[in-house]
């Protein structure tokens, strides 16, 4: 018995330990993607990203996931989301919020549409608000044939148990830290180099 009760508290300590060290990172020493889907198929690509960025310094890849109906998604949302790098949201949230969305994301303009060509930007549809394009659609509802030139469904679930979907867009959070030149307090491109990661890895080639 007191052995065991050693080894609870060794183990206890240990991932405590781990959680914060984790936590305790600057945000410009890792990637955070904050999606509201309906769970999480294959995680795997978050090592991917993890070993694609290293030598540039990033030191983690956190991905957060929250179904829409989540009990208080709002303060999961203000704690995880208002930090992260990227948003994964479905179309009837970025509506609710269309008023503000321009303060939310970064909108791609065409200096970055021009960065990112040749990773297969051409092949998405955008969310547009007020003639600016602010999100890539990486999934649609009812579109196969579009949701057929990527690979995201088979990490993410987009579809509810009861049946219920939506179109899903990524963006591009305003408050990152790692897109100079988008933000003045940005200290990184860690953000810009991750998202032509993902259009790659998610490209249904």
């Amino acid at each position: 018995m007191p052995f065991l009760i050693v080894l609870y508290i060794f183990v206890t300590s240990l991932t405590f330990s781990v959680y914060n060290a984790r936590f305790a990172l600057r945000d410009n020493e890792k990637i955070q993607i904050f999606a509201t889907t309906y769970g999480i198929k294959n995680n795997s690509f978050v090592n991917e990203l993890l070993e694609e960025l290293q030598d540039a310094g990033v030191m983690d890849v956190m991905l957060y996931d929250y179904s829409p109906a989540t009990p208080r998604y709002y303060d999961f949302f203000t704690a995880q989301g208002l930090k992260s790098d990227f948003h994964i949201m479905p179309g009837a949230v970025l509506r609710d919020m269309q008023d503000v969305v321009n303060d939310y994301y970064v909108v791609l303009d065409a200096n970055l549409k021009a960065m990112f060509i040749n990773n297969g930007l051409d092949k998405y549809d955008f969310f547009t608000y007020d003639t600016n394009d602010i999100g890539l659609a990486i999934y649609k509802e009812n579109e196969v044939a579009y949701n057929n030139n990527f690979t995201y469904a088979d990490a993410f679930t987009f579809m509810s148990p009861n049946g219920e979907s939506d179109d899903f867009y990524l963006l591009i959070n305003r408050a990152s830290l790692n897109i100079v030149g988008y933000n003045d307090k940005a200290t990184t491109t860690h953000a810009f180099r991750a998202f032509a990661w993902l259009l790659e890895r998610f490209a249904n080639e």
